[in-house]
């Protein structure tokens, strides 16, 4: 629900209309301009509500008169207007960054031909947020530069905070998919195996409403069905995937037929926004590279893909447990792993982009391959 009184999905102008008609002084979740379509004004304004922790409404082509009333007379756009703010707020050297994740924009046309367009602006995971190299933050009823070295601070702690969250999310995902995976009796401790977890920085509210959703099902499904058998991969245990559910998490398990010959995977899911792939087959003695750039590439495909499904935001952390060949046995919790490292290799990435890294896959197989003893040297820059 949006604050002019109707979803996102549903709103209109003349939601807007009644919401100025009785609109507070002093906004700090909104801001109304009117007059032209401006792009510094609207990158300031864009940057001031990603930093605040509830993000906001820039209403672009609203008039106040001087008693007060609001009217939607409408500007003039260059293009159409989610095109144009996208474009400014977007540009590589004038526009906003980070680029806040789930901005959106919804314009109406007026009578006249002129347009007014609502920009909704969700708070950035990983703050401060920067436009042309000035910090601007919301305020009762302005946005200004944030120039005090003590509330600068403040916005790079919460953006520091963030992704450390990220990372201890994505890690705990990883050894508990390893966890989860080799508690079945037919994965010895030989068998080479993996756990993978990938967490974002932060997410749009309600996760839950997604995760437990049937479209969240059908998707990760779809992601095995296509995802998990590319580059030659055997179907994932053949055409049964076993879904599951439990208070906090989504799982879905595919075993292979033959765990000799086939691989097995369990995908889990849970409300933090945490993605955990285990991932096991029947073989003793393989090479570190064959398996990251195999196997383990493909869990990460899956999981960013099925990540993308929570509305994750920021930067992405991703961590990898290995066992079995050359590894010595996983323990049994995350206390122990974390004490035992590095005879229990448990390697970690981030802050990263979206999607797969060649370089990062590249640099997370020389770093398991030295957990074994062998000098892996790192490129020369």
């Amino acid at each position: 629900m949006t604050i002019f009184g109707a979803p996102w999905a549903e709103l209109e102008l003349e939601h807007i209309r009644q919401f100025l008609a009785d609109a507070p002084p002093e906004p700090l979740l909104w801001e109304a301009k009117g007059v032209e379509a401006n792009p510094h004004m609207v990158r300031k304004q864009v940057c001031g509500f990603a930093n605040s922790h509830e993000g906001g409404y820039l209403v672009i082509g609203a008039d106040q008169a001087n008693d007060g009333a609001w009217s939607l007379e409408g500007v003039p756009f260059r293009d159409e207007p989610p095109v144009w703010v996208s474009n400014i707020v977007g540009d590589r050297e004038r526009g906003v960054r980070p680029y806040p994740d789930g901005l959106d924009t919804k314009a109406w046309t007026t009578e006249d031909g002129r347009q007014v367009a609502v920009v909704r602006v969700p708070p950035i995971a990983t703050p401060p947020c920067i436009s042309h190299g000035v910090v601007y933050e919301r305020v009762s009823g302005k946005t200004i530069a944030v120039t005090e070295p003590l509330r600068l601070a403040e916005l790079f702690a919460r953006g520091d905070q963030a992704r450390r969250a990220a990372e201890v999310k994505a890690t705990a995902a990883a050894v508990d998919a390893m966890k989860r995976g080799r508690s079945h009796p037919s994965h010895a401790d030989t068998h080479i195996q993996f756990g993978l977890g990938l967490a974002a920085a932060g997410y749009l509210p309600d996760i839950s409403s997604r995760l437990f959703g049937v479209p969240f099902e059908q998707g990760v499904i779809s992601s095995i069905q296509t995802v998990l058998t590319q580059d030659g991969l055997p179907t994932p245990g053949g055409p049964s995937i076993v879904p599951d559910v439990t208070q906090d998490a989504r799982q879905f398990e595919s075993r292979a037929g033959d765990p000799r010959l086939g691989h097995s995977w369990i995908i889990r899911a849970t409300w933090n926004g945490s993605i955990g792939i285990y991932w096991v087959q029947g073989v003793t003695q393989t090479r570190v590279e064959s398996v990251v750039d195999g196997p383990v590439r493909t869990a990460w495909m899956a999981a960013d893909e099925i990540l993308d499904m929570l509305a994750p935001q920021g930067s992405r952390h991703i961590a990898v447990v290995m066992a079995g060949a050359m590894f010595p046995p996983n323990p049994a919790d995350q206390a122990t792993w974390e004490q035992s490292h590095p005879e229990h290799p448990l390697v970690g990435r981030g802050p990263i982009d979206r999607g797969v890294n060649d370089t990062i896959i590249a640099s997370i197989a020389r770093e398991l391959r030295r957990a074994t003893g062998e000098m892996a040297y790192e490129p020369s820059s």
